[in-house]
């Protein structure tokens, strides 16, 4: 599976809570500024990211000009807290700016 545009469950209003997102393939790209986004934007807690790959997990942030990434994260002006992301394969290969987080730039903790 190869991923060239954005998957989001987000928390966009008050009173809400973001959906997980889980992934299971035998192989996952994620390319070229593309990005899989648990987060909460309002007031709520986000989901969380579960990617299970059977044999390769791929970011790779290629000549983008945006950040490739798998994450979750409660941003500013938040409330909530953020969820966990988890990743299982065989090999994991993170290049070219690319990146995995869950991070709290808001109010509650992160994932």
């Amino acid at each position: 599976m190869t991923v060239t545009e954005d998957i989001r469950a987000n928390v966009v209003t008050d009173g809400e809570t973001g959906g997980d997102i889980k992934i299971n393939v035998k192989n996952l790209s994620v390319i070229d500024g593309a990005f899989i986004s648990a987060s909460t934007l309002g007031n709520g807690d986000a989901g969380s990211v579960e990617i299970h790959a059977t044999e390769t997990v791929v970011l790779d942030g290629g000549d983008s000009e945006f950040f490739t990434k798998v994450f979750s994260e409660v941003r500013p002006g938040a409330e909530g807290n953020g969820g966990g992301v988890t990743i299982t394969t065989g090999s994991l290969e993170v290049k070219n700016g690319a990146f995995i987080s869950a991070s709290t730039l808001g109010n509650g903790d992160a994932g």
